[in-house]
C-alpha cells in the first residue's frame, strides 16, 4: 500500500507554478523546484515524475484554478454581455497589477514549448479553446438579446476576443500600463452595444 503523502500537494503545486512562471521551463532546474517547494528530488519524483511530467502537472494546474474557476465565477453574471465585459476587465486588472510582469503561464508556455512538445502543447490548446469557448457562446447569448454587433458571427467573435486576451498579457510584459490595455480591448468591446460603461 502506498504511503500517504507527508505534504500538502496543492500547496506544493502552487509553489512548483510560481517557479514555472517565474522562470519558464528551461531555466527551471530541479534544484530550483526543491528550493521553491522545500522538498527532496527523490520525493518531487515520486510524487510527480520527472521534470517535464512536473511542469505537465502544474499547466494543467494552473488551467484548473485559474483559468476555469474565473470562468465558472462569471458565468453567474445574469447579462451575457457583461459576462464579456467582466473577463475583459479581469485581464487588465490582472495585468496590469502583476508587478513581476510574468504575463500568462499558459501563453509563456505556448511561446516557449508549444512547437516543440506535443503533450504540452495539447495542454495549451484545451485552455486557449476553453476561452474561446466562453467568448462565443455569451457572445452569441449577448446577440439573441440584441446586445451585440449582428454582423458579427459568435466563431469570430470568439477567436477575437480570445486573441486579444492573451496579447493583452503579451503585451503587459513590456507596457503595463492601464490606459494602453483599455485603448486595446475598446474597438472588440464596442461590439457589445448596450450599456455605455467604458472600456470595462
Amino acid at each position: 500500500m502506498a504511503r500517504p503523502r507527508s505534504f500538502d500537494e496543492a500547496a506544493t503545486m502552487e509553489k512548483i507554478v510560481r517557479q514555472f512562471w517565474a522562470r519558464g521551463y528551461e531555466a527551471t532546474s530541479i534544484r530550483d523546484l526543491e528550493a521553491a517547494t522545500g522538498l527532496g528530488m527523490t520525493s518531487l519524483y515520486n510524487a510527480f515524475g520527472g521534470k517535464r511530467q512536473v511542469f505537465c502537472s502544474a499547466l494543467t494546474y494552473y488551467s484548473k484554478h485559474r483559468t476555469q474557476r474565473c470562468i465558472e465565477g462569471i458565468e453567474r453574471l445574469p447579462a451575457p454581455a457583461d459576462r464579456i465585459r467582466t473577463f475583459v476587465a479581469r485581464v487588465i486588472d490582472a495585468a496590469s497589477e502583476d508587478p513581476d510582469r510574468l504575463g500568462c503561464l499558459v501563453i509563456n508556455t505556448a511561446i516557449e514549448l508549444g512547437p516543440h512538445d506535443e503533450d504540452i502543447a495539447t495542454v495549451v490548446a484545451d485552455n486557449l479553446a476553453e476561452v474561446e469557448a466562453f467568448f462565443r457562446r455569451n457572445y452569441e447569448a449577448a446577440q439573441k438579446q440584441g446586445q451585440a454587433d449582428p454582423n458579427v458571427t459568435p466563431e469570430d467573435a470568439g477567436r477575437s476576443f480570445s486573441a486579444l486576451m492573451f496579447g493583452l498579457r503579451v503585451l503587459a510584459r513590456s507596457r503595463p500600463e492601464r490606459d494602453v490595455m483599455e485603448g486595446a480591448a475598446r474597438p472588440l468591446l464596442a461590439l457589445l452595444r448596450y450599456g455605455d460603461q467604458g472600456c470595462c
